[in-house]
């Protein structure tokens, strides 16, 4: 139904001049008091009464317009009053009047920045209530906090395996293995010149030095030290001659696969040395090169606590590679 502006107070004379001036609900013109004189506006004259006669009319005629129906033409029954849109206001809607009661729709017509807003979506800060949620920049914070503990616990990471690195390195060098530089050819022709070795330094702690083998040995000289490189030649307890470019241990002629056939030659070999008798852990040792090594016939038997280790592989070059 129509909703129709009525007068504030019936009662008042001059309300209905007031209060309804010439308006258009719904098509009906509903036509206002004037100035017509005081006698015509007084109640119960004949201008009241017909004032009021047109009033019920007009009335009747917009409730049977209203109350049509299911199925009745309602095309009334929502009118848009003419209420012009100005393109520079904010997008207010036109009023309707309505069965129901007269609606006033002010709503905000979206504007470009909003379709922009729409397009880039909600911001993910924004927690609707007019305050900004800090969430986002939390979490940023608490990555950035956990990548610089991750880089710092790699960086402890790598700073103990060189440590442990380097402590391990230090052990075998000093306990374990160690490498030398040959210098001198008085071990020529199996070792030569510049010729690199690994020294197994625990191998007589482990065990007793055998015959043959190749050995490291610290020699002093005086106040200076160096290492020689010779060949264990004989053990303690027995009694070593050597005599005409051969070794003979307790009596028997010492086979020496190992030598060079031009080192057994009559004056390449050497000085003779009469028979020495070999103390307990002690060796007696020989250069490869009998006529260009200082060894035990210069040196006498060596304590075994002057052997560095035992030579057991050229390296390097890569031409020389091979087992001692």
């Amino acid at each position: 139904m129509a909703t129709l502006l009525r007068p504030a107070s019936w009662a008042s004379p001059h309300a209905v001049g007031e209060c309804l001036p010439e308006t258009s609900v719904s098509g009906v013109q509903v036509t206002g008091g004037t100035s017509r004189g005081r006698d015509d506006a007084a109640p119960g004259s004949e201008g009241w009464s017909r004032r009021l006669e047109e009033l019920d009319a007009q009335l009747a005629a917009v409730g049977a317009g209203s109350d049509a129906g299911p199925g009745g033409d309602r095309a009334d029954d929502a009118e848009v009053l003419d209420d012009p849109v100005d393109p520079a206001d904010n997008g207010h809607q036109p009023m309707a009047a309505t069965g129901d009661g007269l609606l006033a729709m002010a709503v905000t017509r979206p504007t470009a920045s909003d379709d922009r807003a729409d397009a880039d979506g909600p911001d993910a800060n924004d927690r609707g209530d007019g305050l900004t949620d800090r969430t986002g920049d939390d979490d940023d914070d608490d990555e950035r906090d956990v990548t610089a503990k991750r880089r710092r616990k790699a960086l402890i990471d790598w700073v103990v395996v060189i440590g442990v690195a380097l402590f391990v390195a230090f052990l075998v060098r000093t306990f374990v293995l160690a490498h030398f530089v040959v210098d001198g050819v008085s071990m020529t022709s199996t070792l030569q010149d510049e010729d690199r070795v690994f020294v197994n330094k625990l191998s007589y702690r482990l065990h007793d030095p055998n015959r043959g083998d190749v050995v490291v040995l610290h020699q002093l000289n005086g106040t200076s030290e160096r290492d020689l490189i010779k060949r264990v030649i004989g053990l303690p307890g027995e009694s070593l001659q050597y005599q005409d470019c051969q070794v003979l241990i307790d009596g028997r002629v010492l086979d020496e696969p190992y030598l060079d056939p031009e080192a057994l030659m009559p004056g390449s070999c050497g000085r003779d040395v009469g028979l020495v008798d070999i103390p307990d852990d002690h060796v007696f040792v020989m250069g490869d090169n009998r006529g260009g090594s200082m060894d035990s016939r210069d040196l006498g038997p060596i304590n075994d606590d002057e052997l560095v280790g035992r030579a057991f592989v050229v390296f390097w070059p890569s031409s020389n590679w091979q087992w001692l």
